[in-house]
């Protein structure tokens, strides 16, 4: 069993937020919503990104995935449930809590999406986070990593940002955390980088309907994981 198990909503999440974490020795990088489409699905946002035929599209993201994931020490795990784009029906916490379990053990630690944006949150990371919260209750343990592009990193983690973020993420967690900061060397963000344009059907679309913000957030060298603060209850 993997000592860190990262919950990737979709197949670019912890690339984009998690990078150090993917390098440790004994990590997973699970991807949630890896399911595959039934042929002849077509969604507007795979018809942007330059392939109307969502089967063939969720294909070639899990190639990338590959392609992207190859240069760390991370092992690649994948649930099969489908994207939100794809979903008729409503998906419940506890599948997603039941199939986690299947991978992980009391002595992992999760590692999940914050899903804390203040314009948009993703219904599948919000779906993750909960899973994670639920996990949590139940004796495992976990940590949340602000989900980029949704949630942006300033240039540099000021003690007056960092504050705000502890607060915010408290409130929602319904637990106390404080922000550990893990700086990234100039080796690691440029293979980060290198990792994130490997997302080739995504990285482009993404970064124009984020305003630049996934381009400004691959220069940071700095990552961000929020952790129960045993010390300090709410």
């Amino acid at each position: 069993m993997s000592k860190v198990i990262i919950l990737s909503p979709h197949l670019d999440d912890a690339v984009f937020s998690c990078w150090q974490f993917i390098n440790m020795p004994g990590s997973t990088v699970m991807t949630v919503f890896a399911g595959i489409p039934p042929a002849g699905t077509t969604k507007l946002w795979d018809k942007i990104c330059g392939q109307a035929n969502s089967e063939l599209m969720v294909l070639q993201r899990l190639k990338e995935n590959k392609i992207a994931l190859k240069q760390t020490q991370a092992t690649i795990a994948y649930l099969d449930y489908l994207d939100k784009q794809y979903r008729d029906q409503p998906l419940k916490v506890n599948d997603l809590v039941g199939q986690i379990q299947k991978a992980a053990t009391k002595q992992s630690t999760l590692i999940a999406p914050l899903a804390a944006s203040k314009v948009f949150r993703h219904p599948d990371h919000i779906l993750v986070r909960q899973a994670a919260i639920t996990l949590k209750e139940a004796g495992y343990s976990v940590a949340f990593y602000p989900d980029i592009p949704y949630m942006h990193l300033p240039s540099k983690p000021t003690a007056n940002y960092l504050k705000r973020l502890v607060k915010q993420s408290s409130k929602l967690l319904g637990f106390s955390v404080y922000a550990r900061v893990n700086l990234l060397s100039e080796e690691e963000r440029n293979n980060k980088t290198l990792a994130m344009q490997a997302y080739k059907s995504q990285y482009k679309m993404t970064n124009l309907t984020s305003l630049g913000q996934l381009n400004q957030q691959a220069k940071r060298d700095y990552e961000i994981i929020l952790e129960e603060n045993i010390y300090n209850n709410l």
